[in-house]
């Protein structure tokens, strides 16, 4: 895991081949209970198909574990400082 950015949560980017893989690992962690969501992946990690399973640090073991009980494809896990800024977009 890269070295954590004081003040800054870390999220866990998991990259696929496909969207397709994406979604099916998306829908299996929702239906576990998982809080993961579909994201763009970041501008620091190549990605073949340019889908992304987004889930928290503390979560990601469990959704390995998951991928793996299921049979469900993936590339990588990928540690980062979050990178979704709550503030974008307000003006006020």
């Amino acid at each position: 895991m890269r070295e954590r950015v004081p003040g800054v949560p870390i999220d866990v980017y998991v990259m696929f081949d496909g969207h397709t893989d994406a979604m099916a690992l998306h829908e299996a962690a929702r239906a576990a209970g998982l809080h993961t969501r579909i994201s763009a992946a970041p501008r620091a990690i190549k990605a073949s198909c340019g889908v992304t399973v987004l889930v928290p640090a503390e979560e990601a073991e469990a959704l390995e574990s998951l991928a793996g009980e299921r049979g469900l494809p993936y590339d990588s896990f990928n540690p980062l400082p979050r990178q979704i800024d709550p503030k974008r977009d307000r003006y006020c």
